[in-house]
């Protein structure tokens, strides 16, 4: 089983009750390069998998067999109290772009994503960007094979990432 080590663990346990206990977990694929910048498009790949970082697949590749799991890509202040944030300052969605997806071999996208606020107006200038199972809306009736499985989403502790977002990318001109 997983254990909570370090502060991304404290926003899941205050967010989802305290616990503490996943038999799998969601990575980047490539993790974003920081800051991200507001109104610029960012694309999140994650992935799944095990307690010992090994790849799962919860569908079958060769028959597109298997039990897709809703993603969903959320933002939460950095407070000790995670809030979630769905408008900017001006009352405009916080995101730009699609925040669902599906995890699917393994493996999830966020494509052509981007944040209508910066992190500045909130605590340590800081937000976290949680990519988070969601209940599928149907079950999953196959037998489980060599390479697929049937995975429960709340097994699944879900992703979580301090970012900074910044207004514009700053350039350095040379003389």
């Amino acid at each position: 089983m997983l254990q909570p080590d370090n502060s991304e663990d404290q926003v899941i346990a205050a967010l989802f009750g305290g616990r503490s206990e996943y038999r799998y977990e969601l990575q980047f694929v490539e993790k974003p390069q920081q800051p991200l910048y507001k109104e610029r498009n960012f694309k999140l790949e994650v992935r799944l998998v095990d307690s010992e970082g090994r790849h799962v697949l919860n569908s079958n590749p060769q028959s597109d067999v298997g039990n897709p799991i809703p993603l969903k890509f959320r933002i939460y202040t950095n407070d000790e109290q995670p809030v979630l944030l769905e408008l900017n300052k001006n009352g405009q969605p916080i995101t730009k772009g699609s925040s669902s997806s599906e995890l699917y071999h393994g493996v999830g996208s966020f494509n052509k994503l981007h944040l209508r606020e910066v992190s500045s107006y909130y605590k340590d200038g800081t937000l976290n960007i949680m990519v988070c199972p969601e209940p599928p809306s149907f079950s999953y009736n196959a037998k489980e094979s060599s390479v697929e499985r049937e995975i429960d989403y709340t097994l699944i502790k879900p992703l979580v990432c301090n970012m900074t977002v910044r207004a514009k990318k700053k350039f350095h001109h040379e003389n």
